[in-house]
């Protein structure tokens, strides 16, 4: 019996052009926690989601909740006007005509990353949506792609995303990654081997 098959989607410039500016935000985090006194472990290979972890690991819930609203700020920002990348909704549909199963797992607040699908008209496509507030972690944790696997069982999943982040989240899972618009040595650099790297999303039916 052949075993369905599913994709798991980073949102921000994998399906959407995002304007998150992500170095402000961390910059942003990274010098809210020090002038609270926290600099031991804070160095520049952390990413915003990371920094949090570290101070919610500290058991400091206020200072947590308040590098959560920097980062909302940022991500309401930064996904206002948010488009579609090129190719999306043509890819999607094809996709869905395949009843392939399909799922968005993004670092973001699950508010404005469903807020952003909707407006584009392509929130429908998506059998689960998973926001941080649906992760034990952020990626490159693979808590949101393990939850996804596990409340859809017996598919063959793989990943496609632009980050690093998203090649480690799905190496821990244990899942073929698909590098999106960038080079294989900038996933090589952090220690990932994508099964492949696209520079169009209609390339993704090579591998469906």
């Amino acid at each position: 019996m052949m075993m369905e098959r599913g994709i798991l989607f980073d949102m921000d410039n994998t399906l959407l052009q995002s304007n998150i500016n992500f170095k402000k935000m961390r910059a942003d985090i990274a010098e809210y926690v020090k002038k609270h006194g926290i600099t031991n472990g804070v160095d520049e290979s952390l990413t915003s989601g990371q920094i949090i972890e570290l101070v919610r690991e500290k058991g400091m819930t206020s200072l947590e909740e308040k590098l959560w609203e920097i980062a909302a700020h940022h991500e309401t920002e930064g996904m206002n006007g948010a488009v579609l990348e090129d190719g999306a909704l043509s890819m999607l549909q094809q996709l869905k005509s395949q009843d392939i199963k399909l799922a968005v797992v993004t670092n973001n607040a699950y508010e404005a990353g469903k807020r952003a699908l909707i407006e584009n008209n392509i929130f429908h496509f998506f059998d689960e949506v998973i926001g941080r507030e649906g992760m034990e972690a952020l990626k490159p944790s693979p808590s949101g792609l393990l939850y996804v696997i596990k409340k859809f069982p017996n598919i063959l999943w793989l990943m496609v995303g632009d980050s690093w982040i998203d090649g480690k989240a799905a190496t821990a899972a244990n899942i073929p990654f698909i590098g999106y618009q960038k080079d294989v040595s900038f996933y090589n650099a952090h220690g990932i081997k994508p099964k492949a790297v696209i520079s169009r999303l209609q390339e993704l039916d090579q591998f469906i």
